[in-house]
């Protein structure tokens, strides 16, 4: 997001609960997995919420679950500044992919991050190289196939040039939730098959779960995600 975004805005919609989206679908998705994770560890969890922006989700995280320790980074000053100012957690200016520590997590979330990120190979092997051994990656995305045709579909964007699903693409894009105001800045968006995510993220760490959800129209419109630090095969494809 833009320096200019207005994170205040982005934790009152959260804090709110307006955001539909993220309440029933994104939000319940983190706290199941990280509820799993947790069944049989006797030790304390480290969390790293990546693209943590206003750091809503970070501080839900370290209320709902008192065994482990949240950390939170973001690209922007602007975004961190807004969730110290909330929130007393540990909250970092970094990128991902510089990031030097040597520091080792037990669950790394990215909640609607990677499709704003110009690198994703580079981030996705940056975090396998600090998440600990059987340890998960969790992921929630826009559909690639069906998220940004559905929002021009029912008239929400308009595009310059027609969108090709099999051409990648970046793009400025309108954001704005149901029920809401368009936020002032536009959001990132690199648009990239599926497949193209399936490779990346296979090639670093194994793709267990992958669940394509938000229905509208018949067509999944979100992508929820789980990677792990062991060598299996895709184990569950689902749909919501």
């Amino acid at each position: 997001m833009s320096e200019q975004y207005d994170y205040e805005r982005r934790l009152n919609e959260l804090d709110q609960g307006i955001d539909i989206t993220f309440k029933k679908i994104l939000e319940p998705f983190i706290y199941d997995n990280i509820s799993d994770y947790l069944q049989n560890k006797d030790k304390k969890v480290d969390i790293m919420d990546v693209g943590c922006g206003c750091g809503y989700l970070s501080n839900s995280i370290s209320k709902r679950f008192k065994s482990i320790k949240v950390k939170g980074i973001d690209i922007s000053e602007s975004a961190i500044k807004c969730a110290e100012s909330h929130f007393h957690l540990n909250f970092n200016k970094k990128d991902i992919i510089q990031l030097d520590e040597e520091k080792k997590y037990d669950v790394i979330v990215y909640n609607m991050v990677l499709h704003n990120l110009r690198e994703l190979e580079k981030a996705i092997s940056k975090t396998s190289s600090i998440l600990k051994d059987n340890g998960v990656v969790l992921i929630t995305i826009p559909h690639p196939a069906f998220w940004l045709t559905d929002k021009i579909t029912r008239g929400i964007i308009t595009l310059e040039n027609a969108f090709n699903y099999n051409t990648e693409q970046f793009y400025q894009i309108p954001f704005k939730i149901k029920n809401g105001n368009y936020h002032q800045t536009e959001l990132t968006y690199y648009h990239r098959r599926l497949s193209t995510y399936i490779n990346i993220f296979s090639k670093f760490l194994s793709l267990s779960k992958l669940e394509e959800v938000d229905f509208k129209n018949g067509l999944p419109t979100m992508l929820r995600i789980v990677l792990e630090n062991k060598n299996n095969d895709i184990k569950t494809y689902k749909k919501i």
